[in-house]
């Protein structure tokens, strides 16, 4: 019977409008960007050991390196998560930046359609 009224409610195309109106509400961390960021500029994400690290590889680094994304926006480049260093400010607010860009493409296409 729940199951019923909740299918009934969620595929109400004024609940579906609701949830991609104007005021929905879009929750953009700054792990999103930086993840964003890689991902414009030419990064993909690889498979990894790691529960607390989402791995990446990128076009401006070595083959054998990898930048790893932590929650809280921790960002970190090397061989493997134990051994790896803090990316200084500047490469990371460019990644920020760059996702920041992608995120706002992605919302004008949809506006668009």
């Amino acid at each position: 019977m729940i199951d019923a009224i909740l299918d009934e409610i969620v595929n109400d195309p004024k609940f579906i409008r609701d949830l991609e109106g104007p005021k929905a509400m879009i929750q953009v961390t700054e792990t999103s960007l930086i993840i964003g960021g890689i991902l414009a500029t030419g990064g993909e994400e690889v498979s990894s050991r790691s529960a607390k690290y989402r791995t990446f590889t990128h076009p401006w680094i070595r083959p054998t390196s990898r930048f790893f994304v932590g929650k809280h926006a921790a960002l970190r480049y090397g061989k493997c998560v134990s051994k790896s260093y803090v990316v200084r400010y500047d490469a990371r607010s460019r990644f920020i930046r760059e996702g920041n860009r992608a995120q706002h493409a992605r919302l004008s296409e949809k506006g668009g359609k």
